[in-house]
Parts: structure tokens; sequence; C-alpha cells
């Protein structure tokens, strides 16, 4: 009988078919990210440059323009915060997910420990009364009290290296994720699980349908299929980013809610193959673009262009910075107010 693997390494996993998936999943790695993180932590104090810093190395550059029609993008409410706001130290990792943590230390970095700011850790889909930092917001309607930052980035910021040329993938769909209690992916389990163009799974431990259960499925595996699903779950579908990222192709209906990846700017057509909200038309869907692949493959490749903006780390340091910066009242109006 083989001997199984240690219990410690159960922490993170209930079986070893769960743990060769969490280790080998092709996501982000947790124990490097938190060893890097509280390495950044310890060095708080002295040796990171100050917002006007950045400020300064920003309109040096050929593309400041670029760089401030996305802070206005993601901080449309500029102006000092009054009343009901708390100091960056004050937040500790027992307020929220430690990654949250991390993350929104990282960005208010350049400002000092004393920075007195709003902040809602987790998955938003509602816009807060007054201006507050946010990882989501809704995409529709008046959102500018929504700030976004690029928080829980581990999840939902994922590189992907996949080679394989689109012709050479699965004719069909795929998804895997946690289903229950999640309308949008209910719906669209009720409609088309087990139909033969769609290799979906429900990998949640939650009780409700027995019969959607599947293995997990690494992301690699998942990019053996031409088309992969991004529905939204609590607030935006994570495997979106890497999907684009991919020479496979997102299907979903039109995003509700956006976060750094500013997913209220993909176009449907262009970015990703759009599905109606009640997911009536995938089997339609899916025929046309197999015998037009050639419009996917084009989709993908549109799809990839647009996430080389997010893959300067320098300058997506930049543009964090500086839309902290305007949330807190201290950009010159003249820097925010240009031709984009």
């Amino acid at each position: 009988m083989p001997r199984r693997p240690p219990k410690l390494l159960y922490l993170f996993a209930d079986s070893p078919m769960d743990l060769f998936y969490r280790l080998r999943s092709g996501k982000n790695n947790k124990l490097l990210y938190f060893v890097n993180s509280y390495a950044h932590e310890a060095l708080w104090h002295g040796f990171y440059r100050s917002w006007r810093s950045i400020l300064r190395e920003a309109r040096r550059r050929n593309d400041f323009a670029a760089i401030m029609s996305r802070v206005n993008y993601y901080c449309k409410a500029p102006g000092p915060q009054q009343g009901n706001t708390r100091a960056v130290r004050d937040f500790g990792r027992h307020e929220a997910a430690s990654v949250y943590y991390f993350d929104l230390h990282k960005a208010m970095r350049p400002f000092g420990p004393d920075t007195q700011m709003r902040y809602l850790p987790g998955d938003v889909t509602t816009v807060p009364l007054l201006p507050t930092l946010t990882k989501s917001r809704p995409i529709k309607g008046d959102n500018a009290n929504s700030v976004l930052l690029k928080l829980n980035a581990i999840r939902h910021f994922i590189s992907v290296r996949d080679t394989t040329p689109f012709s050479a993938k699965k004719d069909a769909a795929v998804f895997r994720g946690k289903v229950m209690d999640k309308p949008k992916r209910m719906d669209f389990f009720n409609r088309w699980f087990g139909h033969p163009l769609c290799d979906a799974g429900d990998t949640s431990r939650a009780a409700g349908h027995p019969e959607w259960k599947t293995d997990f499925m690494t992301i690699a595996q998942q990019l053996g299929y031409k088309f992969i699903l991004a529905i939204e779950g609590n607030d935006v579908s994570s495997n979106l980013k890497w999907i684009m990222n991919s020479r496979s192709v997102a299907m979903m209906p039109e995003p509700e809610y956006e976060t750094w990846f500013m997913e209220g700017r993909l176009r449907a057509g262009e970015h990703y193959i759009r599905l109606n909200s009640d997911f009536s038309d995938f089997e339609e869907v899916m025929e046309y673009y197999l015998t037009h692949q050639a419009e996917a493959e084009a989709i993908a490749a549109n799809a990839r262009r647009y996430c080389e903006e997010f893959h300067d780390r320098r300058r997506e340091y930049i543009i964090s910075t500086l839309t902290v910066a305007k949330y807190l009242g201290l950009l010159d109006p003249a820097d925010y107010q240009i031709n984009s």
C-alpha cells in the first residue's frame, strides 16, 4: 500500500488529488507571495519612494496621458477624505484575507502609515456611500464612489504560457469552478450541463447537484479547449484574465462587475465571445464559431493585445500610486484633466 503524504500537507488540501491540483494547478504560488509580501512589509520605512517622486517620474514618461487615462478610470471622484476614515496602520491582517492586507499596504506605502482612507475588502458588488478603495465595483450606473485598486492580485492576475495553436485545441468549451450559490453559473449548468459541446464541472464542496461534481482541472488542461467559459461568481470571473492571456477564447455574457482589469472596457466580438445573459444561445454561438474559427482566433489575438496593457510592473505601480494620490486629493487637477 502506498504511503500517504504527511498530514501537514493536508492543511490546504483534502485529498492526494486535491493536493496535486493545488501544487500543479497553474495558479500563482501563495507561499512565494507571502514570503515576498512579508519581506516588503519589513522594508516599509526608508526604502520606498514618496508619491511625489513617482508623480515626477510619471510626468517624464511619453505615455503619461495614457497612464492618467487609467487613473481617471479607476478614480472618478477625487478629493480630500473627510470623516469616517482610518489610518493605514490601523488596518490589520485580522480584518481581511491576508492577500488583501498586503496588496493594500503595498499600494499605500508611498503615502505613509498615517494616511487616512476608507477601504472595503472582499468581493464588492455595490457602490459605497462615500469614496472608498475597493477591489471591484458594478460597471453600470454611478460607480464613482468605488475607487479600484489591484487587490487580491494573486488570484485574479495569473500569467500563462500557452503555446498550443488555436487550431490544435479541442472543438468544445470548458468550465471548472464553484457553482453552488452562484446564480449565473447555476443558470448555465441547469441549461447546458452534459452538452457534448461543453465540458462543465462543479468543483465546490457545497451540497447541491451531485451530478455536476467533477474533478479539478488544471489551467493547462483547460487551455486544451478552444473556448473557456468565464462566468461571474460573487463578482467578476477570476479566470477571465488568464483566458484572455492565452490562445483560447473567453465566452461570457456582458460583464456586470469590473476590477483593475477594466472589464467595463472590454468589447464583445473583439475581446470575448458574448453570450445571452440567460445563456440561451450557447449552442448557436458555439456552432457559429466552430464554423468560423478564424474569427474566434482573431478575438483571442485581440484579447492578448488588451492584456499587454497590464504586463509592465513598474507602469502598473505608477498607475496604482497615482490612483491613490488622486483619491486622496493630492494631485494637481492639471495632471488628470488631460486629453488621453
